[in-house]
Protein backbone atom coordinates (compact mmCIF):
# COMPACT_ATOMS: atom_id res chain seq x y z
CA UNK A 1 0.00 0.00 0.00
CA UNK A 2 1.40 3.21 -0.36
CA UNK A 3 -0.49 5.03 1.98
CA UNK A 4 2.61 7.21 3.38
CA UNK A 5 1.70 7.03 6.86
CA UNK A 6 2.30 2.91 6.84
CA UNK A 7 6.12 4.61 7.83
CA UNK A 8 5.09 5.53 11.35
CA UNK A 9 1.74 3.38 11.96
CA UNK A 10 1.20 -0.36 12.36
CA UNK A 11 -1.93 -1.91 12.82
CA UNK A 12 -3.36 -4.64 14.99
CA UNK A 13 -6.25 -5.20 13.62
CA UNK A 14 -9.97 -6.33 15.64
CA UNK A 15 -12.43 -8.88 14.57
CA UNK A 16 -16.37 -8.73 14.71
CA UNK A 17 -18.47 -11.48 14.46
CA UNK A 18 -21.47 -10.93 12.11
CA UNK A 19 -24.72 -12.93 12.51
CA UNK A 20 -22.61 -16.08 14.21
CA UNK A 21 -20.54 -16.76 10.82
CA UNK A 22 -19.12 -13.89 9.30
CA UNK A 23 -16.23 -12.05 10.43
CA UNK A 24 -15.35 -8.33 9.48
CA UNK A 25 -12.40 -6.83 9.63
CA UNK A 26 -13.19 -4.20 12.60
CA UNK A 27 -11.47 -1.25 14.97
CA UNK A 28 -7.71 -1.29 15.32
CA UNK A 29 -7.19 -2.81 18.66
CA UNK A 30 -4.92 -1.55 21.56
CA UNK A 31 -3.06 1.17 18.53
CA UNK A 32 -0.22 -0.06 20.79
CA UNK A 33 1.59 0.10 18.29
CA UNK A 34 0.73 3.35 16.14
CA UNK A 35 4.35 2.99 16.98
CA UNK A 36 7.17 5.31 15.21
CA UNK A 37 9.29 3.21 13.27
CA UNK A 38 12.91 4.13 12.20
CA UNK A 39 13.53 2.67 8.66
CA UNK A 40 16.97 0.75 8.21
CA UNK A 41 17.67 1.27 11.92
CA UNK A 42 20.58 -0.45 12.60
CA UNK A 43 24.00 -0.78 14.25
CA UNK A 44 25.42 2.30 12.89
CA UNK A 45 22.54 4.16 13.41
CA UNK A 46 22.40 3.13 16.99
CA UNK A 47 26.18 4.07 17.97
CA UNK A 48 25.01 7.17 16.13
CA UNK A 49 22.02 7.52 18.93
CA UNK A 50 24.01 6.46 21.67
CA UNK A 51 26.19 9.59 21.02
CA UNK A 52 23.85 12.38 20.39
CA UNK A 53 22.46 11.04 23.90
CA UNK A 54 25.72 11.53 25.66
CA UNK A 55 26.23 14.73 24.29
CA UNK A 56 22.76 15.91 25.12
CA UNK A 57 23.48 14.70 28.43
CA UNK A 58 26.88 16.30 29.42
CA UNK A 59 25.19 19.52 28.19
CA UNK A 60 22.42 19.05 30.19
CA UNK A 61 24.92 18.54 33.42
CA UNK A 62 25.83 22.06 32.31
CA UNK A 63 22.44 23.65 31.36
CA UNK A 64 19.99 21.98 33.83
CA UNK A 65 17.43 24.88 32.71
CA UNK A 66 17.80 24.53 28.91
CA UNK A 67 14.32 23.14 27.99
CA UNK A 68 15.48 22.61 23.97
CA UNK A 69 18.10 20.27 25.44
CA UNK A 70 15.73 17.77 27.11
CA UNK A 71 13.18 17.96 24.25
CA UNK A 72 15.75 17.30 21.42
CA UNK A 73 16.77 14.42 23.67
CA UNK A 74 13.20 13.78 24.47
CA UNK A 75 13.22 12.88 20.47
CA UNK A 76 16.11 11.34 20.37
CA UNK A 77 15.28 8.40 22.96
CA UNK A 78 11.64 8.46 21.30
CA UNK A 79 12.92 7.08 17.68
CA UNK A 80 15.55 4.96 19.48
CA UNK A 81 13.23 3.10 21.52
CA UNK A 82 13.36 4.41 25.33
CA UNK A 83 10.05 5.62 25.60
CA UNK A 84 10.18 5.75 29.34
CA UNK A 85 12.99 8.49 29.10
CA UNK A 86 11.97 10.45 26.24
CA UNK A 87 8.32 10.55 28.46
CA UNK A 88 10.75 11.63 31.16
CA UNK A 89 12.64 14.43 29.04
CA UNK A 90 8.88 15.59 27.61
CA UNK A 91 7.91 16.63 31.04
CA UNK A 92 10.90 18.07 31.95
CA UNK A 93 10.98 20.40 29.00
CA UNK A 94 7.23 21.47 29.98
CA UNK A 95 7.77 21.98 33.52
CA UNK A 96 10.63 24.40 31.90
CA UNK A 97 7.88 26.13 29.71
CA UNK A 98 4.73 24.90 29.68
CA UNK A 99 4.20 27.46 27.27
CA UNK A 100 5.71 25.79 24.34
CA UNK A 101 2.69 24.03 22.09
CA UNK A 102 5.25 21.42 20.12
CA UNK A 103 6.10 19.91 23.63
CA UNK A 104 3.13 18.45 24.09
CA UNK A 105 2.56 17.60 20.05
CA UNK A 106 5.59 15.51 20.65
CA UNK A 107 4.40 14.23 24.27
CA UNK A 108 1.23 13.42 23.22
CA UNK A 109 2.21 11.15 19.98
CA UNK A 110 4.35 9.22 22.56
CA UNK A 111 1.61 8.82 24.80
CA UNK A 112 -0.59 7.43 22.27
CA UNK A 113 2.33 5.41 21.19
CA UNK A 114 2.73 3.88 24.67
CA UNK A 115 -1.32 3.17 24.75
CA UNK A 116 -2.00 6.42 27.44
CA UNK A 117 -5.09 7.44 24.63
CA UNK A 118 -6.75 9.34 27.01
CA UNK A 119 -3.17 11.45 27.80
CA UNK A 120 -2.53 11.17 24.42
CA UNK A 121 -5.62 13.17 23.44
CA UNK A 122 -5.28 16.18 26.15
CA UNK A 123 -1.98 17.12 24.72
CA UNK A 124 -2.86 16.69 21.11
CA UNK A 125 -5.93 18.36 21.60
CA UNK A 126 -3.89 21.66 23.13
CA UNK A 127 -1.93 21.23 20.19
CA UNK A 128 -4.66 21.72 18.16
CA UNK A 129 -6.29 24.97 20.09
CA UNK A 130 -3.18 26.66 20.31
CA UNK A 131 -2.17 26.60 16.61
CA UNK A 132 -3.72 26.78 12.73
CA UNK A 133 -3.12 22.96 11.72
CA UNK A 134 -3.54 21.73 8.12
CA UNK A 135 -2.27 18.29 8.96
CA UNK A 136 -3.79 15.05 7.79
CA UNK A 137 -1.71 13.01 9.86
CA UNK A 138 -2.48 14.78 12.60
CA UNK A 139 -6.15 15.25 12.52
CA UNK A 140 -6.30 11.30 11.95
CA UNK A 141 -4.23 10.14 14.75
CA UNK A 142 -6.33 12.16 16.82
CA UNK A 143 -9.42 10.02 15.28
CA UNK A 144 -7.77 6.78 16.06
CA UNK A 145 -6.85 7.81 19.96
CA UNK A 146 -10.70 8.25 20.31
CA UNK A 147 -11.51 5.39 18.36
CA UNK A 148 -9.58 3.55 21.05
CA UNK A 149 -11.52 4.62 24.02
CA UNK A 150 -14.58 4.12 21.99
CA UNK A 151 -15.48 7.95 21.68
CA UNK A 152 -16.67 7.25 18.41
CA UNK A 153 -18.33 10.30 17.26
CA UNK A 154 -15.73 12.36 18.33
CA UNK A 155 -13.28 10.20 15.76
CA UNK A 156 -15.91 10.51 13.18
CA UNK A 157 -15.37 14.59 13.78
CA UNK A 158 -11.55 14.35 13.27
CA UNK A 159 -11.42 11.91 10.69
CA UNK A 160 -14.27 14.58 8.74
CA UNK A 161 -11.41 17.45 9.47
CA UNK A 162 -8.83 15.12 8.06
CA UNK A 163 -10.19 14.06 5.11
CA UNK A 164 -11.51 18.30 4.21
CA UNK A 165 -7.67 18.68 4.27
CA UNK A 166 -6.74 15.66 1.65
CA UNK A 167 -9.27 14.33 -0.30
CA UNK A 168 -7.33 11.95 -1.80
CA UNK A 169 -6.28 9.40 0.82
CA UNK A 170 -7.86 6.06 0.21
CA UNK A 171 -6.90 4.86 4.00
CA UNK A 172 -8.49 7.82 5.61
CA UNK A 173 -12.26 6.67 3.90
CA UNK A 174 -11.63 2.93 4.72
CA UNK A 175 -11.40 3.83 8.24
CA UNK A 176 -14.34 6.64 8.49
CA UNK A 177 -15.88 3.54 6.33
CA UNK A 178 -15.09 0.73 9.15
CA UNK A 179 -16.76 3.64 11.68
CA UNK A 180 -19.50 4.21 10.19
CA UNK A 181 -20.49 0.47 10.09
CA UNK A 182 -19.64 0.32 13.57
CA UNK A 183 -22.29 3.38 14.26
CA UNK A 184 -24.66 1.39 12.04
CA UNK A 185 -24.66 3.96 9.18
CA UNK A 186 -24.25 1.03 6.44
CA UNK A 187 -25.16 3.58 3.43
CA UNK A 188 -22.44 5.90 4.73
CA UNK A 189 -20.02 3.17 5.14
CA UNK A 190 -20.55 2.00 1.69
CA UNK A 191 -20.11 4.98 0.07
CA UNK A 192 -16.90 5.87 2.20
CA UNK A 193 -15.49 2.53 1.01
CA UNK A 194 -16.54 3.03 -2.58
CA UNK A 195 -14.88 6.26 -2.34
CA UNK A 196 -11.08 4.05 -0.92
CA UNK A 197 -11.81 1.70 -3.98
CA UNK A 198 -11.81 4.14 -6.40
CA UNK A 199 -8.65 5.75 -5.86
CA UNK A 200 -7.19 2.13 -4.88
CA UNK A 201 -8.36 -0.80 -6.97
CA UNK A 202 -6.14 -3.04 -5.70
CA UNK A 203 -6.89 -3.08 -2.04
CA UNK A 204 -7.66 -6.77 -1.07
CA UNK A 205 -8.59 -5.41 2.47
CA UNK A 206 -11.08 -3.00 1.18
CA UNK A 207 -13.02 -5.29 -0.74
CA UNK A 208 -13.04 -7.44 2.05
CA UNK A 209 -14.44 -5.00 4.51
CA UNK A 210 -17.02 -3.84 1.87
CA UNK A 211 -18.24 -7.57 1.62
CA UNK A 212 -19.20 -7.67 5.05
CA UNK A 213 -20.96 -4.53 5.02
CA UNK A 214 -23.38 -5.98 1.80
CA UNK A 215 -23.74 -8.67 3.99
CA UNK A 216 -24.93 -7.01 7.27
CA UNK A 217 -27.36 -5.88 5.14
CA UNK A 218 -28.43 -8.77 3.38
CA UNK A 219 -27.03 -7.90 0.02
CA UNK A 220 -25.59 -11.59 -0.57
CA UNK A 221 -25.13 -11.09 -4.05
CA UNK A 222 -22.78 -7.91 -4.16
CA UNK A 223 -21.07 -9.31 -1.06
CA UNK A 224 -19.97 -12.57 -2.75
CA UNK A 225 -18.90 -10.29 -5.74
CA UNK A 226 -16.81 -8.02 -3.12
CA UNK A 227 -15.25 -11.16 -1.32
CA UNK A 228 -14.19 -12.71 -4.59
CA UNK A 229 -12.57 -9.54 -5.86
CA UNK A 230 -10.78 -9.76 -2.14
CA UNK A 231 -9.19 -12.82 -3.13
CA UNK A 232 -8.52 -12.40 -6.31
CA UNK A 233 -6.36 -10.22 -5.57
CA UNK A 234 -4.87 -11.85 -2.12
CA UNK A 235 -5.36 -15.38 -1.43
CA UNK A 236 -3.25 -15.70 1.66
CA UNK A 237 -5.83 -13.85 3.99
CA UNK A 238 -7.68 -16.82 6.02
CA UNK A 239 -10.08 -14.40 7.13
CA UNK A 240 -10.97 -14.02 4.18
CA UNK A 241 -12.02 -17.70 3.15
CA UNK A 242 -14.03 -17.95 6.51
CA UNK A 243 -15.84 -14.81 5.53
CA UNK A 244 -16.92 -16.02 2.34
CA UNK A 245 -17.92 -19.15 3.89
CA UNK A 246 -20.60 -17.51 5.78
CA UNK A 247 -21.75 -15.47 2.51
CA UNK A 248 -21.86 -18.94 0.81
CA UNK A 249 -24.14 -21.04 3.60
CA UNK A 250 -26.34 -18.01 3.78
CA UNK A 251 -27.13 -18.81 -0.20
CA UNK A 252 -27.66 -22.09 0.03
CA UNK A 253 -23.77 -23.36 -1.19
CA UNK A 254 -23.18 -24.88 1.94
CA UNK A 255 -20.50 -27.57 0.41
CA UNK A 256 -18.25 -24.91 -0.66
CA UNK A 257 -19.12 -22.63 2.36
CA UNK A 258 -17.73 -25.80 4.37
CA UNK A 259 -14.63 -26.49 1.73
CA UNK A 260 -14.14 -22.65 2.22
CA UNK A 261 -14.32 -23.19 6.34
CA UNK A 262 -11.97 -26.16 6.02
CA UNK A 263 -9.05 -24.37 4.02
CA UNK A 264 -8.99 -21.46 6.68
CA UNK A 265 -8.50 -23.85 9.36
CA UNK A 266 -5.79 -24.96 7.61
CA UNK A 267 -4.04 -21.78 6.35
CA UNK A 268 -3.76 -21.65 10.33
CA UNK A 269 -7.32 -19.37 11.76
CA UNK A 270 -9.03 -20.55 14.40
CA UNK A 271 -12.75 -20.43 14.70
CA UNK A 272 -15.47 -21.61 17.08
CA UNK A 273 -15.83 -25.74 16.08
CA UNK A 274 -19.76 -24.79 16.36
CA UNK A 275 -19.61 -22.87 13.28
CA UNK A 276 -17.72 -25.23 11.30
CA UNK A 277 -20.39 -28.08 12.72
CA UNK A 278 -23.59 -25.56 11.45
CA UNK A 279 -21.98 -25.28 7.96
CA UNK A 280 -20.75 -28.56 7.33
CA UNK A 281 -22.72 -30.95 9.19
CA UNK A 282 -25.85 -29.34 7.38
CA UNK A 283 -23.90 -29.86 3.91
CA UNK A 284 -23.78 -33.59 4.94
CA UNK A 285 -27.48 -33.86 5.42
Amino acid sequence: MSYRYRKILSYYLNIKVIRNIFIILSIPLIYSCKSTVIDNYNKETLKTTNSLINDLNKKIQIDTLNENLYYERGIINSYSGNNKQALVDYNHAINLNSRNDIYYYRRGLLKDQMGDYRGALKDLIRFTKGNEINNTFLYYFIAESYVYISDFYNAMKYYNKAILINNEEPELYYKRGKLKYILTDYEGSIDDLNKAIKLVSNNAMYYNYRSGVEYKRGNFKAALLDINTSLKIDRSNPITYYNRSGILHSIGRSIEACEDLKKSRLMGFKFLRRVSESICITQQN
